[in-house]
């Protein structure tokens, strides 16, 4: 005997429906930032995105938690800077998916992050992080102190390497003959901070007996 097929075609349209949503959407949201930029100098900071079909809402910028820009399309202006200490804006190198920031200064090394949201009906948004370090470099080369031009046998050869005033410290290496100094051969000291203007100074100290494979 014949018995009709019954096909819940309400279910297979929602199925249908719901495969649909879940192709269409944000995704590969990722941040192209820094890691250091010397103070004073511009930083670019890039927010990649792929919208799937979605239609963007908005994109934001934060520096840890407070937002400094927001970029949505279908506001007038599409374009909003709020004030935050330190931060400067160039709003004619900045759009949807960068932000360009002017004269940096040390105080802006942290976090970034970049918030992609999606209009309706899917409302997706996607957060992403990066660091970024503004460094000061030293402004003269580093000073060496205590070593003499002539040393013979069984001399005792003691000096100081000093870098001064950096963000972050400078990094010192002794070397002898064009080679790196041995670890027992130096001493590196606690980092001297200026509490004025926050930049450390580095010093190490090179000692050592001369011999023979020296010369």
């Amino acid at each position: 005997m014949w018995h009709p097929r019954v096909v819940d075609l309400q279910s297979s349209i929602l199925c249908l429906l719901i495969a649909a949503e879940v192709g269409v959407a944000l995704r590969d949201v990722h941040v192209t930032i820094p890691a250091a930029v010397k103070k004073g100098d511009n930083a670019n900071l890039i927010c990649n995105y792929d919208m799937e079909g979605d239609i963007l809402y908005s994109v934001k910028w934060y520096k840890g938690r407070r937002e400094f820009y927001r970029y949505t399309p279908k506001e007038n202006p599409a374009m909003k800077i709020f004030l935050q200490p330190g931060i400067s804006v160039e709003r004619t190198l900045s759009n949807e998916s960068q932000v360009v920031l002017t004269a940096v200064d040390t105080t802006l090394s942290g976090k970034f992050s970049c918030e992609v949201s999606a209009d309706a009906p899917s409302f997706h948004t996607i957060i992403v992080s990066g660091d970024m370090e503004i460094v000061e470099l030293p402004e003269k080369r580093p000073s060496i102190v205590g070593v003499h031009s002539r040393y013979r046998v069984g001399d005792l050869l003691r000096g100081n390497c000093t870098s001064h005033f950096s963000k972050p410290a400078a990094n010192l290496t002794w070397t002898i003959n064009e080679l790196p100094a041995s670890p027992l051969y130096t001493t590196e000291y606690k980092l001297m901070k200026n509490v004025n203007s926050n930049l450390e100074s580095s010093v190490m100290e090179l000692h050592f007996t001369i011999a023979p494979n020296h010369f």
